[in-house]
């Protein structure tokens, strides 16, 4: 039986929310949340880049579904993150409950913040975990879904993190949900190593692979520009959508910079880099012209977006696409051979 008088709390944890709409990423914000707590300093930029997440696509073949820029679609960004960042980490999947709370409770105890995927907080890409009260049946921490009572209805607690009962719910073991026990600190890779590894899984996931009804890469821009084509019953879901799709293509912004900044790692290769980032210098162009087709502000929320916008929208899409499949040429000539 849990002892209700234990409580655990990282204090100050860096809130991740959705305040800056350029950087969206949940999955970015709670590793800049975490490494900050462990000392570290790191831009969204970064992590988002040499994560890999920045060169992804997904959607689900069959339709439309919110949850389809989960990081947890492409789990090899995760070890990589860490790998890249010189932390050592274990991914479990929800088991028994007094073994997963246990783990939990004893990397809090430690100092060391949980990440949680698909799960704690429904809906959520990914938590931030900052403590635990009533030894260990409530969970405390960061997720942009805090607020939204449907999903979340109980009071904060009074450090401002979120407080989640009943944590351990069906849909956290049902749905693919993870969580992530950090370590510590490993050997940290040369910044060589580090890029030719991340521009290595860059090139993968810009090609893309298809898993079950998932796709993701060049196929996934291309289901995505097909299904906003179709016809659409409910103008409430698909600007949802579009609005939660939007996460990944505004992460591409970053890439051209990173690519910049690897030419002093790697001179032989600086016009290779170049064109590279020219390609995504596009890539960023085409996603602001996605604005002006589709407001991004919820005006159109409850009324129908007309054909000729989400032919256009699709048009931006393939373009995006096209960009980031010539990138890809360029760099797997020099570093995925």
């Amino acid at each position: 039986m849990a002892d209700n008088s234990i409580r655990t709390v990282i204090p100050g944890l860096q809130p991740v929310n959705w305040s800056d709409p350029a950087r969206q990423s949940e999955y970015g914000w709670s590793v800049v949340s975490a490494l900050h707590q462990l000392g570290e300093t790191i831009s969204y930029e970064d992590v988002i880049c040499l994560s890999g997440s920045a060169f992804r696509a997904s959607i689900t073949s069959s339709g439309f579904n919110p949850g389809d820029y989960h990081v947890v679609h492409n789990m090899e960004i995760v070890p990589h993150t860490f790998r890249m960042l010189g932390y050592d980490v274990t991914i479990h999947e929800p088991s028994d409950y007094e073994i997963d709370k246990k783990r939990i409770m004893n990397s809090i105890d430690s100092g060391y913040p949980v990440l949680t995927l698909e799960g704690v907080i429904t809906c959520s890409d990914c938590c931030i975990i900052g403590g635990y009260d009533e030894g260990g049946e409530v969970l405390l921490g960061y997720n942009p879904f805090m607020d939204q009572q449907d999903d979340h209805n109980e009071p904060h607690d009074v450090t401002g993190y979120f407080r989640k009962s009943n944590w351990h719910h069906r849909d956290f073991q049902e749905s693919g949900g993870k969580y992530i026990i950090i370590h510590g600190q490993t050997a940290k890779l040369s910044k060589r190593d580090m890029y030719l590894d991340t521009i290595k899984l860059a090139c993968k996931l810009i090609k893309g692979t298809k898993t079950g009804e998932h796709l993701d890469g060049f196929a996934g821009h291309t289901r995505y520009a097909e299904l906003l084509c179709e016809k659409h019953e409910d103008p409430f879901g698909l600007y949802l959508n579009i609005l939660c799709q939007l996460k990944l293509y505004n992460d591409k912004i970053y890439v051209s910079t990173f690519l910049r900044g690897m030419k002093d790692e790697f001179p032989e290769y600086a016009d290779t880099l170049e064109k590279a980032a020219n390609c995504y210098d596009e890539v960023s162009s085409l996603r602001c012209a996605l604005s002006k087709i589709i407001a991004e502000d919820f005006t159109p929320f409850n009324k129908p977006l007309e054909y000729r916008q989400l032919s256009r929208y699709a048009d931006v899409i393939i373009q995006i696409r096209d960009w980031e499949q010539m990138a890809r040429n360029y760099l797997i000539i020099d570093f995925d051979s």
